[in-house]
C-alpha cells in the first residue's frame, strides 16, 4: 500500500485492515511536523471505529508530543472511561505522557491509585508520570512506593524513578 496523502493515510489510520492502518501511522509519524492532532482525536475518541484503528490513531497522537496538545482533552476522556477498552485507553494514557501536559496527571493519578483498573492501564500510567514531569508526579510515584507494589506494576515504578531520578527524562 503507497500513501501518498495525508487524506488517504487519515483514511486508512481510521478504516483500514491493521497491518495498513499502523503502515499509515508510521507515514503520518513521518510527517508529523505538517500535521495537526485534530483529525486523529477525531478517530480515537470514535467508538464506532474497531479499537485497532483506534489504537493507531492515539499511536501517531503520541508521537506529535507537545504538538499534539489540542488533543489532551480527548485523550483525558478516553483514559477516564471505564467502559473503554483497555488498549484504547492504555495508548491514550502512553500518549498524554509523550504530550508532556500537565492537565493529564490529575486523571493518571487517579487511574494509578485505584486498584479497580486493570493493571495494563496502571502501568501505562506510570509510564507516562515521569514524561510529564514536575514535583507533583514524582509526589505521586513515591505514594505509590508507598503501597508496596508488586509484579508488573512495581518493575514499571521501580523504572519510572529510576529514570527520574538519573535524569533520563
Amino acid at each position: 500500500m503507497k500513501i501518498t496523502s495525508v487524506r488517504k493515510a487519515l483514511q486508512t489510520v481510521q478504516s483500514g485492515q491493521p497491518v495498513d492502518a499502523f503502515e499509515a501511522a508510521k507515514w503520518l509519524i513521518s510527517i508529523r511536523n505538517r500535521i495537526r492532532g485534530d483529525s486523529l482525536a477525531e478517530i480515537a475518541s470514535n467508538k464506532g471505529w474497531k479499537p485497532i484503528n483506534r489504537v493507531a490513531a492515539i499511536y501517531v497522537i503520541g508521537f506529535l508530543g507537545k504538538n499534539g496538545r489540542e488533543t489532551v482533552p480527548t485523550l483525558i476522556s478516553i483514559l477516564n472511561d471505564q467502559h473503554e477498552n483497555t488498549k484504547v485507553r492504555s495508548e491514550a494514557a502512553e500518549a498524554l505522557g509523550y504530550i508532556r501536559d500537565q492537565k493529564a496527571i490529575q486523571v493518571l493519578e487517579k487511574i494509578i491509585l485505584s486498584s479497580a483498573e486493570p493493571q495494563q492501564i496502571r502501568i501505562q500510567c506510570i509510564f507516562a508520570l515521569p514524561r510529564i514531569g514536575g514535583s507533583k508526579a514524582l509526589a505521586i510515584l513515591k505514594e505509590v512506593e508507598r503501597t508496596r507494589p508488586t509484579g508488573k506494576i512495581a518493575k514499571q515504578l521501580k523504572e519510572a524513578l529510576s529514570d527520574i531520578s538519573r535524569g533520563i527524562i
